[in-house]
């Protein structure tokens, strides 16, 4: 009798072992498959200053926090002429996987600059002219 009651208990033991140890694993195939999942979510959409998500915007300012008077969001093969502004200008892309070309004009000369998502350029060239000649927004996420 004793015996039995031994096997019984250790029986009750080994059960109560092996769903603990079903439970542990089936929390691990869930956690990685929360981990899965969530790594292939796009990212969150994000609003830097007062430009919304998916926007390019310019502001005729040196900060990005008042109102842009222009904004892009469509991805183009060529530069979208904005609307002619001097300095300063503060470009925001909010895009979160979009780089952005600036091309812009200061000292009588042509320049690019590449933002990547989620940057700001700001343009104001001490005793020189620049105005925001384009902007091309183009799917790679790194310049």
């Amino acid at each position: 009798m004793a015996a039995e009651a031994l096997r019984g208990r250790g029986g009750n033991m080994l059960r109560n072992f092996h769903r603990k140890l079903i439970g542990a694993a089936a929390a691990g195939v869930m956690a990685a498959t929360a981990l899965v999942f969530g790594g292939a979510q796009p990212a969150a959409a994000d609003q830097i200053g007062s430009c919304p998500y998916p926007r390019v915007c310019l502001y005729n300012s040196t900060t990005y926090t008042g109102s842009y008077y222009t904004y892009f969001q469509v991805v183009t093969d060529w530069y979208q002429v904005p609307p002619s502004r001097t300095q300063p200008i503060t470009v925001v892309n909010t895009r979160n996987d979009d780089i952005v070309w600036v091309r812009y004009v200061a000292f009588g000369n042509q320049f690019t600059a590449c933002l990547p998502p989620g940057a700001r350029w700001y343009g104001n060239p001490a005793g020189g002219n620049l105005t925001v000649t384009g902007i091309m927004i183009r799917t790679p996420a790194t310049c």
